[in-house]
């Protein structure tokens, strides 16, 4: 499959759309962001990639990390999603909704749902040692990058002089 000509076309369909809309202004962090920054970058199993617009700019992942903490949680508990502590069906509700939740019984619809996300974080927490190197470096293999880190602004709120990992 050529996936570079489906991406580039796929860019270029979308880019009229860059600037529409209005930034999220709870997370200070995305409140200040370039509302016309737009990049793609994409890496195959083969190891090819390429990258298209403003792919190098850092940007903040937010609920994409979702995803990362899924495949991570698999790779240690693969009975997570087969024991039903996570469904895998779609939830039709906002992603921070509870109300689904209490209607089935506390079982989240699935792990990209905050509900779904603490499961599997407390499955995350329950594996590994220090589940937070662990997701980052995840992250550092899958981008290919090795000086990606967290957002400290995001992820500990502005004012906090350090990251959780360097308090003790």
């Amino acid at each position: 499959m050529d996936y570079r000509s489906i991406a580039i076309q796929a860019f270029h369909k979308i880019q009229s759309s860059v600037g529409l809309g209005k930034l999220t202004d709870y997370i200070p962090a995305l409140a200040s962001a370039d509302i016309n920054t737009y990049g793609f970058a994409m890496r195959t199993n083969d190891g090819s990639q390429f990258t298209l617009g403003d792919a190098e700019k850092w940007f903040t992942i937010q609920s994409i990390s979702k995803l990362l903490t899924l495949v991570l949680c698999l790779d240690k508990d693969d009975s997570i999603l087969l024991n039903s502590r996570v469904g895998i069906a779609p939830s039709g509700n906002g992603f921070n909704s509870l109300i689904q939740l209490e209607y089935e019984n506390g079982i989240p619809r699935n792990p990209f749902i905050n509900a779904g996300a603490l499961v599997i974080t407390y499955s995350l927490i329950s594996n590994y040692a220090n589940p937070e190197f662990e997701i980052l470096n995840l992250a550092r293999q899958l981008s290919g990058n090795s000086t990606l880190d967290y957002n400290y602004e995001v992820r500990i709120g502005k004012g906090n002089r350090f990251p959780k990992c360097c308090t003790g």
